[in-house]
């Protein structure tokens, strides 16, 4: 392109909604990349394989149909070729734009400002008063002051907890990994290492009693594990919703 031309133009979105609704993905190709061609060179060349080529269409025949299609009443015939109306405004607005900001540039810029002076800004800077530190050095008492806050100290990862290299009991790990992934859910505190060799250990003499565990407290929307009572009687159901809830958080508190 030209320096004497502009280098860009403005794109209407929903213009180009409109004029092309309904169009395939070739069809907005082939005008696209026509439109660009007329805002670089002013008008399109008045051949058909030329317009094919300009279009990214692979032969002329394909291009064809395209342009007796939709693109004919895009276009219309001006001298030597075609031209789209809405973009001929488009690039005569941009033109002007674009030749008004280099006769700016020619006089300097931007106008300044009333009072400004060559070089510097509209209001001047107040003296430095007498006896004043140098810019940028800081002042005796701005030392004395000053304090340096310590960033904060970044929270440690909790160590991520494996059940597989803590027991090769099949039923213990599918139980523990289903209450794990629970209390991930549930937004609750993990438990500690400690606490999972703990739970494990007793698990591995009894899984099917921690596997029926697991799953009532799941259900009953506990945050710890209860043992579930051959008799009938459950450890959760048998308190009242105080006693409950204050088992639950020493529960969680200390795993």
């Amino acid at each position: 392109m030209s320096e004497k031309n502009p280098a860009y133009f403005a794109f209407w979105a929903d213009r180009w909604l409109g004029g092309t609704s309904g169009w395939s993905a070739e069809e907005k190709g082939c005008y696209i990349s026509l439109l660009v061609h007329q805002f670089v060179h002013g008008a399109l060349p008045d051949d058909m394989g030329r317009l094919a080529r300009i279009a990214g269409c692979p032969t002329e025949q394909v291009f064809g149909k395209v342009w007796n299609d939709v693109l004919r009443n895009k276009f219309e015939a001006v001298e030597g070729g075609y031209a789209n109306a809405r973009m001929a405004e488009e690039r005569g607005r941009a033109t002007d734009f674009f030749l008004s900001q280099r006769r700016k540039g020619k006089l300097g810029g931007r106008p300044r400002k009333p009072g400004a002076k060559p070089g510097g800004s509209a209001v001047d800077k107040p003296a430095a008063k007498a006896g004043a530190e140098p810019a940028g050095k800081p002042t005796q008492t701005q030392t004395q002051t000053h304090t340096h806050t310590p960033e904060p100290k970044r929270r440690a990862r909790a160590r991520e907890v494996r059940i597989e290299d803590l027991t090769d009991n099949v039923a213990v790990i599918a139980a523990a990994t289903q209450w794990m992934r629970y209390r991930k859910e549930a937004k609750l505190k993990p438990w500690t290492l400690t606490t999972w060799r703990q739970k494990i250990a007793k698990a591995e003499g009894d899984p099917r009693a921690f596997a029926e565990s697991v799953q009532q407290s799941i259900e009953q929307g506990w945050q710890g594990l209860f043992e579930v009572r051959r008799s009938g009687k459950q450890d959760g159901p048998g308190l009242t919703q105080a006693q409950q809830a204050l088992k639950d958080f020493f529960d969680d508190a200390t795993s």
